[in-house]
């Protein structure tokens, strides 16, 4: 029964059967699940015992299409910058240890690496700039422990490795947002694999 109906006396007592005497139909809505780029198309039959509601299926237009590949295009994206931004933040492997590289110790990288180069760019002078006894120590690791940079060398090899990879997961994320970009079908945006390809 119509829900405003309900208060009307004797009528939710009476059945299928018992409705059908005074002129009501059971309403059979059948519904049936539509996968992703179809919409589902409704038909209403009365018959002589029931009014049944039947579906077909067809492909979305192109108008319709648009605004749903948009937000999975969305969807897409943003997995990508989660992915990225997990993998920066997990830090670079290095002889044994992980380097953090978020944006405060990319700064402090590459102050040590501007140091490093002067120290080697100085080497042959009268008065050379000296490697500073605070990085031969040895560079502050994500376990909070000292990874020894006993030379300049040391220290640009460090550098080196946290900007290719670096680098990297910034360049592989932009590849796969250009893929999720292009992509013209759902089938496509999910064929793109946002777990492989980046750097270890």
């Amino acid at each position: 029964l119509p829900q405003n109906w309900r208060n009307i006396s004797g009528l939710p007592l009476l059945g299928n059967n018992g409705l059908r005497e005074i002129g009501w139909l059971p309403y059979n809505d059948n519904k049936i699940d539509v996968p992703n780029g179809k919409v589902a198309v409704s038909s209403t039959a009365i018959g002589a015992d029931s009014v049944e509601v039947a579906y077909t299926q067809r492909d979305m237009t192109a108008e319709e299409l648009a605004p749903v590949l948009a937000a999975s295009k969305a969807a897409k994206i943003s997995s990508v910058n989660a992915k990225r931004d997990a993998v920066i933040a997990a830090g670079v492997p290095y002889l044994g240890k992980l380097i953090a590289i978020d944006d405060a110790s990319l700064s402090h990288i590459g102050g040590m690496a501007t140091t490093a180069n002067t120290v080697l760019l100085t080497a042959a002078l009268e008065n050379p700039v000296p490697w500073p006894e605070s990085y031969q120590l040895g560079w502050i690791t994500k376990d909070n422990t000292r990874l020894a940079l006993p030379t300049p060398a040391d220290g640009l090899a460090l550098a080196f490795a946290c900007g290719q990879f670096f680098a990297a997961a910034v360049q592989h994320a932009r590849t796969l947002k250009d893929q999720a970009d292009a992509a013209t079908t759902e089938a496509e945006l999910a064929a793109i694999d946002i777990e492989a390809g980046w750097p270890t």
